[in-house]
């Protein structure tokens, strides 16, 4: 019995265009919560890193696989600001990084034992250097907003 499957990033792509075509925004909310059921599952295949290495690890190991170019996190307070270098939803007709969102969304719910609240900061792109900015909080979003802005 087959255990595993791999799929491409650029059928990903296809894969993800096809559900927003079809479906619509309805798509997008699929193609997130793919993204969290696959981030949850992954942060449970960490468990050899020390914790407050694996954040940093675990977007680190998804470079090599296509998911994107490189990223950058900072840590403030209650925060995490996550960019993404030229992620590969940046080639979808998605209006957000949606799988990556939902991605980070059970990532770190699993990393850190609590669900936290995520805002999608925003996706801009420009040429090939385009980037997808994601604020997390542990706090209710109301409360923090003041902090990004």
């Amino acid at each position: 019995m087959m255990k595993e499957f791999k799929i491409e990033i650029e059928d990903l792509i296809a894969l993800f265009n096809d559900l927003v075509d079809v479906t619509g925004r309805g798509g997008e909310g699929i193609i997130y919560k793919f993204g969290e059921r696959m981030g949850y599952k992954y942060s449970t295949q960490l468990n050899e890193i020390p914790q407050d290495k694996k954040l940093n690890k675990a977007l680190e190991n998804l470079i090599p696989l296509g998911f994107y170019d490189g990223f950058d996190i900072s840590f403030k307070e209650e925060l995490i600001n996550i960019t993404l270098s030229n992620s590969f939803e940046l080639s979808t007709r998605q209006s957000r990084c949606n799988f990556m969102r939902g991605f980070l969304y059970g990532l770190t719910s699993g990393i850190y034992g609590e669900k936290r609240d995520i805002h999608y900061y925003y996706k801009e792109k420009h040429g090939e250097n385009g980037r997808c900015t994601f604020t997390l909080a542990n706090v209710k979003w109301s409360e923090v907003v003041k902090e990004v802005i």
